[in-house]
């Protein structure tokens, strides 16, 4: 489906580069249903843009995206999945990835979340089949973005300093997550995650497979590399309309990149948000209340995931 249906959520989306609403600490949010939104957490503001294939390709893979805040606001975590075999079990599949993003919130590092998450594809072969996936943790006082790719697209980052976009990199071992392989293949699969130092207003670009497989005008697979030359080409936009300019461009390139597969980007921004001393003073309480099984975001019995 064409990004063309999300035209007066995407005007309303660039209005403003202040996103439209704020998690709450030891909030869960997302799903897998279509989206184009924009969410802060103390340390990041996101925008996402979310729309499915047409009904004759949806069996090429669901995606599935969370972003969580932590009892302090100190850890931002996001979860992008690209699940294929998924037939009918989609929002059984969203609130068990959902549960345990709530399981792992208060985790500075991901690394449980993971295995866990790839331990629950592989247990699944025969419902959810296998995904590529995305993982990415901010920790605040550290300033420090962790990221795990899982046979999924790496991100790119813009450094506000250096002006320019370049693929995420661990500095001791190169291209984050270079030779990873999909959630589910392996249950004893072990992932690595990289960790790089960010500052304010340093942008994350992170998509699914579907970007990554977008043709050119000339008919050709554009890849992660043509991803990068063509954000870079956007020069200083707003980040608000990075996005919609990277799917706009896509659609005119090739009218048929939208109708194969589901299409899901996220970018991030490192913004200037402090913990408030209320959000520190009630943490406690907040991971009791988890405990207790009191989380903000718990849906109603008649809403969707």
């Amino acid at each position: 489906m064409s990004p063309a249906i999300f035209d007066e959520q995407i005007d309303r989306a660039i209005d403003s580069s202040a996103p439209s609403r704020k998690l709450r600490c030891m909030e869960v949010w997302g799903g897998h249903r279509a989206a184009c939104e924009s969410v802060a957490t103390t340390g990041l503001d996101v925008w996402i843009h979310s729309s499915p294939a047409d009904q004759a390709s949806s069996a090429s893979g669901e995606d599935v995206y969370f972003l969580s805040s932590c009892a302090s606001g100190r850890i931002s975590r996001l979860l992008l999945a690209d699940a294929s075999g998924h037939g009918s079990s989609v929002p059984r599949l969203a609130e068990d990835l959902r549960r345990q993003m709530r399981q792992n919130i208060n985790h500075v590092r991901q690394e449980r979340l993971i295995s866990s998450v790839n331990r629950q594809f592989a247990g699944t072969a025969g419902d959810h089949g296998f995904a590529s996936g995305l993982f990415a943790t901010y920790f605040l006082p550290m300033r420090t973005l962790s990221v795990c790719v899982a046979g999924h697209p790496v991100p790119l980052i813009y450094r506000r300093s250096l002006k320019s976009w370049r693929f995420l990199e661990n500095p001791d071992a190169g291209r984050c997550g270079e030779r990873s392989v999909p959630l589910g293949v392996n249950p004893n699969s072990r992932y690595e995650s990289c960790t790089t130092r960010v500052e304010q207003d340093d942008l994350v670009f992170c998509t699914t497979d579907a970007l990554a497989d977008a043709l050119t005008a000339s008919g050709q697979p554009i890849g992660i590399g043509g991803l990068r030359a063509l954000l870079q080409s956007l020069g200083e936009l707003p980040p608000q309309e990075i996005v919609p300019a990277v799917l706009e461009t896509l659609e005119q390139w090739n009218s048929e990149n939208f109708n194969r597969d589901r299409v899901t980007a996220m970018l991030l921004r490192i913004n200037s948000r402090k913990i408030p001393l209320k959000d520190n003073l009630l943490a406690p309480f907040r991971l009791l209340g988890g405990f207790a099984g009191l989380w903000p975001d718990r849906p109603r019995k008649d809403q969707d995931v």
